[in-house]
């Protein structure tokens, strides 16, 4: 979980580049990008974290999150410059502020969902690996919520 949050938040940063340079400013891409990715955190879990927890196969589902994530991340290398150039097209020179923070918001969600929904997913997966703690489901959850943010801090 450490190494997933320590890729995560590479993601984030290289996506939150790739939005500054349609959005022309750093503060817009920040925030549409962590709106984002936290957006699909809470998608992908909510959608998938049920059908998890009733699989006997949550190795897999954590294998497959992580393959979905990666292969989406490479489709973006394509993908994000085509979508600046759309975006930038669409906003024009002198951006409308609600067009442009439209734009930016559902945009960024949508683009990015694919991977983000399957970050989400990745905890309710390897919740079911983990081993039983003597504190139960909710102390495996919050050890592994907490190796995943330290992962992003390191």
């Amino acid at each position: 979980m450490a190494a997933s949050g320590f890729a995560g938040l590479g993601y984030q940063i290289v996506w939150t580049q790739q939005a500054t340079l349609w959005l022309g400013q750093d503060m817009a891409a920040v925030l549409a990008v962590v709106a984002a990715f936290f957006g699909g955190l809470a998608a992908g879990a909510l959608a998938l974290g049920g059908r998890i927890a009733r699989s006997r196969r949550a190795r897999r589902w954590y294998a497959g999150c992580e393959l979905a994530i990666a292969l989406w991340s490479l489709a973006l290398m394509v993908l994000l410059p085509r979508f600046s150039a759309a975006a930038t097209r669409l906003m024009g020179a002198q951006p409308f502020g609600p067009t442009m923070w439209l734009l930016a918001f559902a945009g960024t969600f949508l683009l990015l969902l694919p991977a983000t929904a399957a970050m989400g997913a990745t905890l309710p997966a390897m919740e079911r690996l983990a081993p039983a703690t003597g504190g139960g489901a909710t102390s495996s959850v919050a050890g592994l919520y907490a190796a995943n943010t330290l992962g992003a801090v390191g």
